[in-house]
């Protein structure tokens, strides 16, 4: 494609741009008045959020960060519990091969 003197043609450059997106997918939710209520109190002018989907897909985001995390903090309990009955073996090799070359400091 050319190049346009935007000046010269009063015209707009055209610029494409790409991001790597999953296509959103509509979900309908029957809410109780009192949730309904809440999502509103929540959403919209004065609020952090500008819509109640907004406030709603950020629910989800908490939510899922949660489990996450309780699963992480499950299997590092369950790891300590293997040592202290004693359900390890001694590792013998070189953990700094296994995670390859370090990146060098920027200067």
């Amino acid at each position: 494609m050319p190049a346009v003197d935007c000046q010269k043609s009063g015209k707009l450059p055209l610029i494409a741009l790409s991001w790597n997106i999953a296509m959103a997918s509509t979900l309908n939710l029957s809410l109780t008045d009192e949730l309904r209520a809440f999502v509103d109190q929540n959403s919209g002018d004065g609020t952090l959020y500008a819509t109640p989907s907004e406030f709603v897909r950020d629910l989800l985001r908490q939510k899922k960060e949660e489990l996450e995390a309780a699963r992480i903090r499950a299997s590092i309990l369950a790891g300590y519990e293997d040592v202290l009955k004693g359900r390890t073996v001694e590792y013998r090799g070189d953990l700094r091969s296994l995670l390859g070359p370090r990146p060098k400091a920027a200067e």
